[in-house]
């Protein structure tokens, strides 16, 4: 939390970081939220066995 604190600071002008996680990592999904971060999209991609 301090990281974004020190950022606000330095670069005020930002209005929008985007971060992103797997839908699976939810211990992940639950500190984003927890620090205010909100789901704007989700992505699904799949990778074919080769």
């Amino acid at each position: 939390m301090s990281n974004l604190l020190w950022f606000r600071e330095m670069e005020p002008g930002v209005e929008r970081i985007i971060t992103w996680n797997a839908t699976s990592n939810a211990h992940m999904l639950a500190i984003n939220e927890a620090m205010g971060f909100e789901l704007i999209d989700e992505w699904n991609a799949w990778q074919p066995d080769v």
